[in-house]
Parts: structure tokens; C-alpha cells; sequence
């Protein structure tokens, strides 16, 4: 994982296609937002993070995860109130389609009716729904890891993201696929399942030809 933290400077990826993923906390957790963007057979990688105020607070507190700090150094964006605020979330990704080319964002559907159907019918943002489950997380688990084994994937050293990644297990059945299981997980692993979400559609569409939302995502 380390050796895929080589530094660039994000400013370098405005105007630049990338495709999305988004881990949307139900209330009080983090939300997720992965931006993979393929250029020239690498996959850099952007990361961002929301989580109420009041819940960063007693985290902190309570089990030292330092999300006051990342806030601080601007890698974790805190919402007012114990819940997550969905409102500042869709103005930010609205901003962040704008100032990328996003071709797409990958979303699980549960939970998630009311701001999607808002960034694709009034924002203009093209929505797939990505659900959580074998057949979906699956195939952009093992290209993730494929990414990370072969040193193409470039996460400019998010610390957020690294803590995640320390955190994550995954979930293998009998055919030997693999996806983040947040159950068996010790830590919060958001980041990790809106990476594989992004990794997987832009994986799927860096390949070429046409993509069937419904045959490779949808369990």
C-alpha cells in the first residue's frame, strides 16, 4: 500500500476524466467520496470525507481516531450537528463535477434515494447503482488489489485512506471472490468500499466497449 503513495500535486487532475464512488453514511458515520482518475495506465486516486461534528468530537475522545486533526489539515470535512449533512455533501460533489470531468458516480441505492435521484435529475450527474453485495464488489475488490500489487494505483499518501486500508478484511465465498466486509472490519472502512466502487466502473471503462450496469453490478 505505502509503495503506491507517490506524491502529486491534485491540482494537476482539473479538467481530467475520473470516475466516482460514494460509501453515503446513513446518520452519524463517515461518508466517503473516491475519485479514480486513469491517465496513462495509472489510476490516481482522490479521497474525500464528511462526518457530522459532534460524532468527530467523541471519537476523538473516546477512542483517539484523530479525525479533529485530519479536519485541521483539510483531509476531512466536518458537517454541523450529530448527523451527516447530505446538503453539503451533493454541493461538494457538484463542485467536484465541475471542476473534474466526472463521467459517472457509483452509488449504493439503499439509503441513497434521495440525494442521487437529486445529482442526476437536477444536477446533471450521471448516477449507477453499484450495490453491496458479492457480485458487485467482487470484481473492483480484485481490481484494486490487482492495482495496488502491480504499483498502478497512486493514493498520494492519504493518511485517512491508509488508516482505512489497515482496517479493512475481507469476505471470501466459495468461488474464491473477495469484497471489504465491514462486519469483521476493526475500524471504519469507508474509504476503502467508495475506492473499490470508483476502481471497478473506472477499471470496467478504461477497458473499452460498452458497459451494462446491470450485468456486472447488481446482486
Amino acid at each position: 500500500w505505502d509503495a503506491c503513495g507517490d506524491a502529486f500535486d491534485p491540482k494537476e487532475l482539473d479538467g481530467q476524466l475520473c470516475y466516482g464512488g460514494l460509501d453515503l453514511a446513513n446518520t452519524s458515520d463517515i461518508t466517503a467520496l473516491a475519485l479514480v482518475f486513469p491517465i496513462d495506465e495509472l489510476f490516481y486516486v482522490l479521497m474525500r470525507y464528511w462526518i457530522p461534528a459532534e460524532g468527530a468530537e467523541q471519537r476523538y475522545k473516546k477512542d483517539g481516531v484523530p479525525y479533529l486533526d485530519w479536519s485541521a489539515d483539510g483531509l476531512v470535512e466536518l458537517t454541523e450537528g450529530n448527523t451527516i449533512d447530505q446538503r453539503v455533501i451533493r454541493q461538494r460533489i457538484v463542485e467536484y463535477a465541475t471542476q473534474y470531468s466526472l463521467q459517472e458516480l457509483a452509488f449504493d441505492p439503499y439509503g441513497a434515494p434521495k440525494i442521487s435521484t437529486e445529482l442526476e435529475k437536477d444536477d446533471g450527474i450521471e448516477m449507477v447503482q453499484f450495490r453491496q453485495g458479492m457480485l458487485s464488489m467482487g470484481p473492483g475488490w480484485k481490481e484494486t488489489e490487482r492495482l495496488v500489487k502491480s504499483k498502478t494505483l497512486r493514493h498520494n499518501s492519504d493518511p485517512v485512506l491508509r488508516w482505512m486500508a489497515g482496517n479493512a478484511v475481507g469476505r471470501t465465498d466459495h468461488l474464491m471472490n473477495t469484497m471489504p466486509y465491514k462486519k469483521k472490519s476493526t475500524e471504519k472502512i469507508d474509504g476503502i468500499v467508495a475506492l473499490v466502487m470508483a476502481v471497478a466502473r473506472a477499471t470496467q471503462n478504461s477497458d473499452g466497449g460498452e458497459i451494462d450496469p446491470d450485468e456486472l453490478f447488481f446482486v
